[in-house]
């Protein structure tokens, strides 16, 4: 697998992150939602606690710091989460960072589910998938109402809202980079969950209108081929390849020693 890496690396664009997530996404215990009926930022909120254990922990951290909290100047404030192939743990890693990110800061944090074919965000918090992005897209006035506030803490989601194979017969681009703008405008940070880079192009529309993407690549089934595709179709539509995940990872040494020699 460390020759698909490489391959990552080579474009000159991307960070790396090794996240372990499970075989199967299972959401952790839910958290408590929240309505949000005021959109005004709020520093007397809690930060969410993590929970996220052993070395997904710290390289979670290692990333948010990279990608969101960096002092350069292209430091993220919007970004695409986006699995190589279906089914690698993009969720799970979307759901790491926010939560991470959130744990870090006392702004706010806001993280969608625009996976409309599939969508699972809402599983890991324990909320109906009702309402949400597809609702915004489609009705006017404030995304507010959509927007789920986690535990008292400074983390919100908004949930996909319905399971639908195509949504541009509900909605312009337009519409949904309207949508994105508000939410940048309410949030110091989001992080958006999409399809698969190379079953749809969701990713590339998403990445047009955000900071860029982050691939997710499992480490036991991406092969190279698939990986050099999704990152040359960034590429290709001028949308910037943020960083590079590999889920899974296999420790041929206990992690404690390997930790040890980084």
């Amino acid at each position: 697998m460390s020759r698909t890496f490489e391959l990552l690396q080579r474009t000159g664009k991307t960070q790396t992150l090794f996240v372990g997530s499970p075989t199967t996404e299972v959401p952790s215990t839910p958290l408590e939602p929240k309505w949000d009926d005021a959109p005004a930022p709020n520093p007397s909120v809690r930060r969410l606690n993590l929970d996220i254990e052993g070395l997904g922990r710290e390289e979670s951290l290692k990333f948010v710091r990279r990608v969101f909290l960096s002092q350069e100047a292209d430091a993220a404030r919007a970004v695409v989460f986006s699995g190589v192939e279906r089914a690698v743990g993009s969720t799970w890693n979307c759901v790491c960072a926010a939560r991470t990110l959130a744990a870090q800061i006392t702004g706010r944090v806001c993280v969608v589910d625009a996976n409309f074919r599939h969508p699972a965000l809402h599983r890991f918090f324990g909320v109906a998938n009702s309402g949400g992005l597809a609702a915004a897209v489609t009705q006017a006035g404030s995304i507010t109402p959509f927007l789920i506030q986690l535990s008292d803490s400074n983390l919100w989601l908004l949930p996909s809202g319905a399971e639908m194979s195509d949504l541009s017969k509900y909605c312009t681009p337009l519409e949904m980079e309207m949508r994105l703008t508000e939410l940048r405008d309410q949030f110091d940070y989001v992080l958006l969950d999409s399809p698969s880079a190379n079953q749809y192009a969701d990713a590339l529309a998403l990445g047009v209108m955000t900071d860029g993407v982050v691939l997710v690549i499992d480490s036991e089934s991406t092969h190279r081929d698939a990986a050099r595709r999704a990152a040359h179709n960034l590429h290709a539509a001028r949308v910037r390849t943020i960083g590079a995940i590999l889920n899974k990872r296999s420790y041929p040494i206990p992690q404690f020693i390997y930790r040890m020699m980084r």
